[in-house]
């Protein structure tokens, strides 16, 4: 619990997604949050907790990554080890072990823009704001990264631009009061991989907690692991609006309509953003077949998850 006199802010980060992803993204994604608490002078005032599962990553390998972005000056910085926590008990158990009153999530895998931790942290002004996001969006560095940047599920990259009101948000760049953050924290459905995000903030819109996007607030985070995106998303899928006594006809016909409108949608932003990307119009129906295959995979395994979950070897993919 924050006091009187603990840190104004606390930032917690998570090392699950290196299990994914590049080391290299998370040593770059720490070097800027620190620049950007020095910047901002909250390095006199807050603290970075750096969370980790030991039974994944090696404690050595998780140091190297910490000590390398510290540049031998950012004591605030506290490595934490814990023993089988996921993606969302990480950042639950971050803030337990926290002592700001304003709490910032921001994933390993997210690579700030100058000025994101400002930004973020500038609405708190106002002592009605509880909770804020930023603009997450996909990186654009490889035609395959276009393709998702394009026509996955993740917002296009923002102008700078005011305050608005949102219901949903991504977890990966967000800060909120801790109070609030007491009173909501994270689901830990141990039966889901990342749906648990989705749960949250239905939680928050039924009682009516007011979300901002602050959309100069960016982050860049990669595209998706292709396939495990694709399994993951469709388990959750099917996990979140299976129904009790759900026939497989019915379990058929929710996932082709899920996959009609999935397609649809694509469509519609891979048109609409394609230049705003860096995709050439030549490349397009490339795009969209490549596209069109992951959604396919996303709703094949949604139907999957539906029919035989057992089949899904959950724990191997966390």
């Amino acid at each position: 619990m924050a006091t009187g006199s603990g840190p104004a802010l606390s930032v917690i980060v998570e090392l699950d997604n290196i299990l994914h992803g590049e080391v290299s993204r998370a040593q770059t994604m720490l070097l800027r949050l620190l620049a950007q608490l020095r910047e901002t002078g909250l390095h006199a005032t807050g603290e970075v907790l750096v969370m980790y599962d030991k039974t994944e990553i090696r404690p050595q390998d998780a140091e190297r990554i910490v000590t390398s972005a510290m540049l031998g000056e950012n004591p605030f910085i506290k490595l934490i080890a814990t023993d089988g926590l996921r993606y969302f008990s990480l950042k639950n158990e971050g803030v337990r072990q926290s002592r700001g009153n304003l709490i910032v999530f921001v994933d390993s895998d997210c690579v700030p823009e100058e000025g994101w931790l400002g930004r973020l942290l500038e609405p708190f002004q106002d002592p009605t704001v509880d909770v804020v996001t930023g603009n997450s969006y996909i990186d654009r560095d490889t035609f395959y990264a276009k393709t998702f940047a394009a026509g996955w599920y993740f917002p296009e990259r923002l102008p700078d631009g005011p305050l608005a009101p949102i219901r949903t948000t991504f977890v990966n760049t967000l800060a909120i009061r801790r109070h609030v953050f007491e009173k909501y924290p994270f689901p830990e459905d141990s039966a889901l991989y990342m749906g648990q995000g989705v749960l949250w903030n239905r939680m928050l819109a039924a009682d009516g907690v007011s979300i901002l996007l602050n959309p100069g607030a960016r982050v860049a985070h990669p595209p998706p692991v292709f396939l495990r995106s694709a399994i993951i998303n469709g388990y959750d899928t099917a996990q979140r609006t299976r129904q009790p006594g759900e026939t497989a006809l019915q379990s058929l016909k929710v996932s082709y309509w899920g996959l009609q409108s999935n397609l649809r949608a694509m469509l519609e932003r891979i048109m609409a953003r394609h230049r705003e990307v860096g995709i050439p119009r030549v490349a397009v129906p490339l795009a969209i077949g490549l596209a069109g295959v992951y959604w396919s995979l996303w709703s094949f395994f949604e139907l999957v998850a539906r029919w035989a979950p057992g089949l899904i070897p959950h724990k191997r993919l966390r």
